[in-house]
């Protein structure tokens, strides 16, 4: 999964590797990537299972647990 210093190293490296890439395309690129990853983070709802409840961004091994608290793919971490 994507962090945050994962964004935040690659617009420095972009910044320092690549000085022709205008200042204002490297800070519109960070602050959508933050922002994106937020959103994420907060629709996350399952911590327990071994998908994260991330599979409807990142498309994993789980379908969802199911309606009515059924939970047919979940998969507990290891």
């Amino acid at each position: 999964m994507v962090e945050e210093k994962d964004i935040i190293d690659a617009y420095l490296f972009l910044r320092k590797e690549n000085q022709t890439i205008p200042s204002e395309a490297l800070e519109f690129m960070k602050e959508v990537s933050l922002r994106e990853l937020r959103i994420i983070e907060k629709s996350r709802t399952c911590f327990s299972c071994k998908h994260d409840g991330m599979q409807g961004v990142f498309k994993s091994g789980c379908s969802g647990c199911g309606a009515e608290g059924e939970y047919r793919n979940f998969s507990v971490k290891t």
